[in-house]
């Protein structure tokens, strides 16, 4: 079973502040944990979707014990350089920088339960059957009461923000390069093969914003941009029509699906 580390949980510093009893502290600053909760996994069967938003690090790494417990999984994944989370279904413990799953309240009819007791530990538990027992990762940066939780929350909410700024770039880039391009060519001329974008035939703009502003809507297949005039034109069809060479434009079409996108393509959406 894999787990796909993607999104962001939230927690409240209360939660913070309690993990101080779940944590392991050897020296006045080291990292320590604290429970987010039990999460329902996101799985597709062994695919292992590498989704780290351009960055350097890997998404996710794993190991498996059958003597799995809470401070086994913790000091495995701390040890591995910016991972924030962990995550722990039976005797699989997970690492990642981001992840991907709904929290699941505990009741006794709830479908998903984290109820499965661990095995190198009978006292603490250890997901259940697609679901995973949550925690997340901070550096304890001040033994004082009331300082170290505030620090900690300060640090939390800005890795918040930098992982919600990183997604969204990511998602951007994709649009960016989700496109066939035919250069210096003209799209598919038919009268009728013209789409209208939030009531507008054509745009004003750069190319990226065309780009972003078609894959928005579902009218639009694609576009011709025109270099000289900074403008495009959307299009339901880009291939209705005759073509004509043309040194100045530019015909854009729709791909089926996203792609991963370039590096250079989430540095120009983070602009």
């Amino acid at each position: 079973m894999k787990v796909i580390f993607v999104a962001i949980a939230a927690a409240h510093g209360a939660l913070l502040r309690a993990g101080a009893s779940e944590s392991s502290r050897e020296d006045p600053v080291t990292k320590t944990y604290t429970k987010l909760g039990c999460f329902k996994n996101y799985t597709i069967g062994d695919l292992v979707v590498k989704d780290n938003h351009g960055l350097e690090t890997p998404s996710k790494v794993e190991f498996e014990d059958w003597h799995m417990s809470i401070d086994k999984c913790f000091r495995f994944c701390k040890e591995h350089k910016d991972m924030n989370y962990f995550g722990i279904t039976d005797t699989f413990c997970w690492c990642g920088y981001h992840y991907d799953g709904t929290k699941v309240e505990q009741t006794r009819t709830a479908k998903f339960k984290c109820d499965q007791v661990c095995r190198g530990d009978k006292k603490q538990t250890c997901g259940g059957v697609a679901a995973s027992d949550i925690f997340y990762m901070y550096e304890c940066m001040s033994t004082d009461t009331e300082m170290g939780p505030r620090r900690t929350q300060e640090a939390y909410d800005a890795l918040r923000q930098k992982q919600h700024e990183d997604k969204l770039a990511y998602q951007k880039a994709q649009k960016f390069d989700s496109y066939v391009v035919h250069d210096k060519i003209t799209c598919g001329q038919d009268e009728d093969a013209g789409a209208s974008v939030d009531g507008k035939d054509t745009l004003v703009g750069s190319v990226e914003e065309c780009k972003v502003t078609c894959w928005d809507s579902w009218q639009c297949a694609g576009f011709e941009y025109d270099r000289e005039a900074q403008r495009c034109s959307f299009k339901g069809d880009t291939a209705a029509g005759e073509r004509a060479a043309n040194d100045k434009v530019g015909c854009f079409t729709k791909m089926i699906g996203r792609v991963e996108p370039k590096a250079a393509s989430i540095e120009a959406a983070k602009k």
